[in-house]
């Protein structure tokens, strides 16, 4: 149930916002960049947050509860970004770099998802699903700042390197901590797998 309140909540909130860049005065909305760029992205995190439910439909429980995580994890990770865009970036000014705060916490939530995904539904080891985890949460890192750079150009956004100023130090230094937040996943992943492993154990006495 929380985890369905709190999907239910995040597709209003990307709705309500996508409605908001799309209709409001444009005086409302002088402190962004892109209004138009952004209701679009809202509205295709609205429809992504909601698209596993549509794809994917089990009948055991344990499944359909890893659905429901996944559309968690998905919230999450557009809520920070969408946080990000309407003015916590600005925390660089104190000295806090809210956008490596991102990369780190979003590779961290993917990369024990995809972990708890490969175990439940392929049965994996923990060994088979840490380099299968490891490399695509990593090429999707890598995916993530080649669409940063395909953004600036095409649609004209402020997305790539540091503020709109292009930097591909500041992208390896977005790769680096995609990395230690993949590592992150890895280490919880596995401390949650030997705390499942003690629990069977405990109930096969």
């Amino acid at each position: 149930m929380k985890y369905r309140n709190f999907i239910k909540l995040s597709i209003a909130i990307f709705l309500i916002a996508a409605i908001a860049m799309f209709a409001s005065p444009k005086e409302w909305r002088y402190f962004l960049y892109h209004p138009i760029y952004l209701g679009i992205v809202f509205l295709v995190s609205a429809f992504l947050i909601y698209f596993p439910q549509i794809v994917f439909r089990f009948t055991v429980q344990e499944k359909k509860e890893m659905i429901r995580k996944t559309q968690a994890t998905l919230a999450s990770a557009f809520l920070l970004n969408a946080l990000g865009e309407f003015g916590f970036y600005k925390l660089y000014l104190i000295g806090f770099e809210y956008d490596k705060l991102i990369h780190l916490v979003n590779s961290m939530l993917f990369s024990f998802l995809l972990g708890k995904i490969l175990v439940i539904w392929k049965n994996f080891s923990f060994r088979q699903t840490v380099w299968r985890t490891v490399l695509a949460i990593f090429i999707g890192g890598v995916g993530w700042e080649l669409w940063e750079i395909f953004s600036d150009f095409v649609f004209h956004t402020l997305e790539w390197g540091v503020y709109g100023e292009h930097n591909f130090v500041d992208t390896i230094g977005d790769l680096i901590w995609n990395c230690a937040g993949i590592l992150m996943g890895v280490v919880l992943l596995k401390l949650t797998m030997k705390e499942a492993l003690f629990k069977k154990s405990r109930t096969a006495f």
